[in-house]
């Protein structure tokens, strides 16, 4: 009963863990992909433009922007997803009835060390962590090229020019000019 209750729990921390893997290579494909068409579509791109077209509705969008990140970003970032997990599964579970060791010796000794490569115990996770490394990774890289860090430090100072160049209309006086210059 205990042995069912164990497989039971590793079967499914192994479909968990499956499920990280695809969720964050997704996200690691998507993040890179996207970064892509960005500068593709809108070329040296600033953070504070990025923001901006980010706040504008989209009412006005022409359909081919739509068009061109599903075709630039979404589908190459799906299927690069299934490819790679596919073949991250596909190795482990090839190697899972087969067991690849190291061996270390000296000659005529009769003690030899090894240790067991694969399968290797909660491999899985370990490359979870390796795929989250990556989009940490990738992240960082983004921000590197989009200069978030120093836009995030530019909204978190207090400028003082609204300040120093405020001009109160009430204290202008307008004059205009007697005879009107109509360009029409």
């Amino acid at each position: 009963m205990k042995k069912l209750a164990k497989k039971t729990k590793e079967k499914r921390s192994n479909v968990v863990a499956k499920i990280i893997l695809f969720v964050i290579a997704f996200l690691i494909f998507l993040l890179r992909f996207t970064t892509i068409w960005t500068f593709k579509t809108y070329g040296s791109l600033k953070v504070e433009e990025l923001v901006f077209h980010l706040k504008v509705p989209l009412n006005g969008v022409e359909a081919g922007l739509f068009n061109s990140y599903i075709v630039i970003a979404l589908i190459p970032t799906l299927v690069t997803t299934v490819v790679v997990c596919f073949l991250i599964l596909l190795i482990f579970t090839n190697f899972s009835s087969k067991q690849v060791c190291l061996k270390w010796g000296i000659r005529n000794k009769s003690k030899i060390h090894s240790i067991r490569i694969l399968p290797h115990e909660g491999m899985l996770k370990y490359v979870n962590v390796f795929l989250l490394f990556l989009l940490f990774f990738e992240v960082y890289t983004d921000m590197k090229q989009l200069n978030i860090t120093e836009y995030l430090e530019n909204q978190s100072k207090d400028s003082p020019f609204i300040e120093e160049n405020y001009v109160s209309p009430m204290d202008i006086t307008y004059t205009f000019p007697e005879k009107k210059k109509n360009l029409i």
